[in-house]
Formats: structure tokens, C-alpha cells, sequence
């Protein structure tokens, strides 16, 4: 688990350096497990959980809501 703060550093150690390494393949993996305080519910018309379908819709990414 790499703590939120140091994302840009996954970047700048790992994914930049893996991209210029000429590979045949490079998969990229992310896995983002948000949880809510009971005593706030999200809603669907939440504008950032809105925004947030709608950009995993265009980046072709599945993202799975359990509620």
C-alpha cells in the first residue's frame, strides 16, 4: 500500500523509468478501496462520484461501487 502522498513518487521511481525501458509489454495495475463513514452515505448523483464514473468510462477502467 503506498500512501497517497507519495503517488507521485511511483511515477517518478517506477512508471517514467518502466516506459522508457523499451519493453515488449507493461502492464499497469490500480487498486483504489475507498470507504465512507457510515454516518455519510454517497449518493449517485454525487458530483465526485459522478465524475469519477464518468472518467473510469473514458479510460476503459471497470469500476465496481458496493454499498
Amino acid at each position: 500500500m503506498v500512501a497517497v502522498e507519495n503517488w507521485g513518487e511511483l511515477f517518478r521511481c517506477f512508471v517514467g523509468p518502466a516506459a522508457r525501458m523499451n519493453l515488449k509489454r507493461l502492464d499497469l495495475g490500480v487498486h483504489f478501496e475507498m470507504v465512507l463513514p457510515e454516518d455519510q452515505p454517497l449518493g449517485d448523483n454525487d458530483p465526485a462520484l459522478k465524475s469519477m464514473k464518468e472518467a473510469a468510462r473514458q479510460l476503459g477502467l471497470e469500476l465496481d461501487i458496493e454499498g
